[in-house]
């Protein structure tokens, strides 16, 4: 990154020119005597202890990456008197100065001190320890997707209403709030500077717009998709419940039946007087009868004792 940017194109670039660096990969933070240092880290860097959400910091900086410190200090020199980069990695210790995300109206007087002063600006996809989330049906980090479309102009919000004139502090509110926002993403976007000025955009009028309504149009429908596939996953489960339920009533029922069958099976006895199920003589005579069915009457009887 340092030689494209020292090598190719530092000698094309000139005071009034904007540079807009992206990175997107891994992040991590070294913290040492209270001191932080933030590294990007490239395909072949050495990672020795990675952090965690209980232990955000490494105790020793990985071999092989991009130290944060060198990146900003080359890019301070670099001609453009305006400089943003955009970080999807979480991490901190970027040497420059923690910036509040404020994003304030649009006066001439302002536009013309945040146009006329310097400044490096940065934006990062979340704090140490967090983790930087992709989604698939997005296509890119949860960080790169809501920076794209703060830029396409959704952004441009503050001061009652889009102007055409998108500046860092709307777009970082914009991805910040969003990116807080997505159900089950634990990522806090931080912004930092060097410098009094502002990065500002000029957007590009219908198109930008068009472009904006077409991502809220595409955003509306994934979101539309995606609470359909919640009710089915709602009504397959109650679907699913149901059938356990009428199973277990089948099961029920069977176990009902068998028995009943076992009884009707059992052999019939014959009991009354002159059987061995007597119990006594004459009035006091009782007989035993069997637990299980049995059929009072007999065959040959009126019909009442049938």
């Amino acid at each position: 990154m340092i030689r494209v940017l020292e090598e190719d194109l530092n000698s094309k670039m000139g005071e009034n020119d904007r540079l807009f660096l992206y990175f997107s990969g891994h992040g991590s933070t070294i913290q040492v005597h209270r001191k932080q240092a933030g590294f990007l880290l490239t395909y072949d860097s050495v990672v020795y202890d990675w952090p965690t959400r209980k232990r955000p910091f490494m105790k020793r900086p990985p071999a092989r990456a991009l130290d944060m410190r060198t990146l900003m200090a080359r890019v301070e020199l670099l001609a453009p008197r305006h400089k943003m980069i955009s970080v999807d990695a979480c991490f901190s210790g970027y040497a420059v100065r923690s910036k509040d995300i404020n994003a304030v109206g649009i006066t001439p007087r302002r536009l013309e001190r945040w146009l006329s002063e310097p400044v490096i600006q940065i934006l990062t996809a979340g704090r140490a320890g967090q983790k930087a989330i992709e989604k698939g049906s997005y296509g890119h980090g949860v960080f790169t997707w809501h920076l794209l479309k703060g830029l396409a102009g959704n952004a441009d919000e503050a001061g009652g209403g889009p102007d055409g004139l998108l500046r860092f502090d709307e777009l970082a509110a914009f991805v910040r709030n969003r990116v807080s926002g997505e159900p089950g993403v634990d990522q806090d976007p931080q912004a930092g500077q060097i410098g009094e000025g502002q990065f500002v955009f000029r957007l590009g009028g219908e198109n930008v717009k068009g472009e904006a309504r077409r991502l809220a149009e595409e955003e509306r429908r994934l979101k539309e998709r995606i609470a359909s596939a919640d009710k089915q996953r709602e009504a397959k489960g109650r679907l699913r419940r149901q059938r356990e339920r009428i199973a277990a009533f089948n099961r029920q029922a069977e176990e009902a039946e068998r028995r009943l069958r076992k009884e009707r099976e059992r052999p019939k006895v014959a009991v009354g007087p002159g059987t061995p199920q007597q119990i006594g003589s004459g009035l006091d005579a009782m007989v035993k009868v069997p637990a299980g069915w049995f059929i009072m009457g007999s065959n040959s009887g009126q019909k009442d004792e049938k």
